[in-house]
């Protein structure tokens, strides 16, 4: 009995079919991926530049001679870098590699400027370093084995006029695996936990306002814990389902789409309620490499892209010895070639596939009961040392296995030569940023939080403030912890404690 044509998937489709693997797929999404990620690469390139002295000079909160203590063995082309200017100069470079990475042109060039430029920005001060770079930085990587210029760039422009341009499958299959593991393991670390089984997740995260935006406290005031736990369940089945929906061999493309607009509501969703710099949009960017051809199809007629009109057509007569290798001839210049072409794609295969093998090797590393639980081998540290230092170590413990259990800001007490002592930072009120470069202060501030009261990071933090305010009469300053853990559903809140961390002169020596 044949089966319901609806029933079948094409190669595009099937992971059980060699084509989907070894054979070619569209190469658009490749191009609107670029165009969004650069996009974004710009806009924290140009970020950074106003973050430049405080988070990246050793006149801010990490001088260079406290990073192996918070970036041990990390490999930074910023090390030397210790000057303000020197930091700066470095941004306006990485905005001029997306900027041209943006438009496409020497792509292969800018995707590993960028890959180098991006890790080394994260490994400089891992103390702001959120899900969403992880993101980034795998993505950069991944996207070094896939000609992200073939389309809709100045790249492009230079071939000739291809409405239907096509890439080996397999690296595109790698950085489509890549998207799906993000769910799969932190779906583990999830599972492992007691709030996200329970549904109380949710509720617990929307109390943690270093993460949070407004949203967060009218759920909490106004929606019934069943309702969160009900979002909560979503939330986790759409994480499940994930993986299965985007490469289930048999009805596709539809579950593809619906894991898709699942996926894209579950961001928008996280997007309202958590301030977490840039994770909703790279997810959701990242979606671009999961496109079928008949999005990529929509999208050049709605913008007419690729469209020729017969008059501008060139046709180009064969000379008469094309025509001759045609035939015979030409089948014989084709062998070696082919040869040539298929070897090349078998050894990036295999190289390709070896990543990835330690890529997941280390995924269940990062993960300590699931690692003991399995009995994981280490990794040779040669091997783990290099897929840190490319970006590829990931732990995607992205509010698992439970959310955080505590949650504060800090207050930065200023002492003054009249007798004022006043917080100089927030008036004794919680500081927001809720976006623009500073938005990952709540960030710094959850690892700040678990750092003991004599570490230097506080210490360099209130050097940095004495010397924002040279002639403003402060003598000294205080930087006070304000915190509180986090209640169970059915629980009062809990009032903020105050701690007083460090007391330093502002009086030179």
């Amino acid at each position: 009995m044949n089966r319901p044509r609806w029933l079948l998937s094409s190669s595009e489709f099937n992971f059980l079919h060699p084509v989907y693997w070894f054979g070619n797929v569209d190469a658009r999404p490749l191009g609107l991926f670029r165009i969004a990620f650069a996009a974004l690469m710009l806009k924290e390139a140009v970020y950074h530049i106003f973050v430049a002295e405080i988070w990246y000079s050793d006149a801010g909160m990490l001088p260079l001679r406290l990073l192996p203590s918070v970036s041990p063995g990390t490999p930074t082309l910023m090390s030397g870098l210790n000057a303000t200017w020197m930091a700066m100069a470095f941004f306006v470079v990485w905005a001029v590699v997306a900027l041209l990475l943006l438009f496409g042109w020497q792509t292969r060039v800018m995707s590993i400027l960028n890959l180098v430029l991006l890790v080394s920005v994260v490994n400089r001060n891992q103390m702001v370093v959120t899900g969403a770079d992880n993101v980034m930085q795998v993505l950069a990587f991944w996207s070094l084995f896939v000609p992200l210029g073939r389309c809709y760039s100045v790249d492009a422009r230079r071939r000739p006029p291809n409405p239907h341009p096509t890439t080996y499958a397999f690296p595109v299959r790698m950085l489509q695996i890549q998207i799906a593991l993000i769910y799969i393991f932190t779906v583990i670390f999830k599972l492992q936990g007691q709030t996200w089984p329970n549904g109380d997740a949710l509720y617990m995260a929307m109390q943690i306002k270093m993460h949070t935006f407004p949203v967060a406290d009218w759920l909490l005031a106004n929606v019934s814990i069943s309702v969160l736990r009900t979002f909560t369940f979503m939330a986790l089945l759409v994480e499940v389902g994930f993986a299965v929906l985007i490469f289930a061999p048999i009805l596709q493309p539809y579950l593809r789409r619906v894991g898709l607009v699942a996926g894209v509501l579950l961001h928008v969703g996280i997007g309202l309620v958590m301030n977490i710099p840039n994770f909703p949009l790279v997810m959701i960017m990242s979606y671009l490499l999961l496109i079928d051809s008949g999005w990529t199809d929509w999208i050049d007629r709605h913008l007419q892209i690729n469209a020729t009109s017969p008059q501008a057509t060139n046709v180009v007569i064969p000379s008469p010895v094309q025509k001759a290798q045609s035939g015979c001839l030409g089948v014989l210049l084709a062998v070696p070639r082919g040869i040539i072409h298929g070897s090349y794609r078998g050894i990036l295969a295999c190289v390709l596939l070896a990543v990835m093998v330690f890529v997941i090797w280390g995924n269940f590393l990062t993960n300590d009961l699931l690692a003991i639980r399995l009995n994981v081998p280490a990794m040779p540290s040669a091997v783990e040392a290099n897929l840190r230092a490319v970006g590829l170590w990931q732990s995607w413990a992205l509010f698992a296995p439970d959310p955080l259990s505590y949650e504060g800001w800090f207050g930065v007490n200023g002492i003054f030569s009249d007798g004022q002592i006043y917080d100089i930072r927030g008036g004794y009120e919680r500081p927001h940023w809720y976006s623009g470069p500073l938005a990952r202060w709540g960030k710094l501030e959850e690892n700040l939080m678990t750092k003991p009261k004599d570490d230097p990071l506080f210490s360099a933090w209130a050097a940095y403030i004495c010397q924002q305010h040279p002639f403003d009469g402060l003598t000294g300053v205080q930087i006070v912890l304000y915190s509180r853990a986090t209640s169970a559903p059915g629980q009062p809140f809990l009032p903020y404690q105050t701690t007083v961390l460090l007391g330093a002169s502002c009086q030179p020596m």
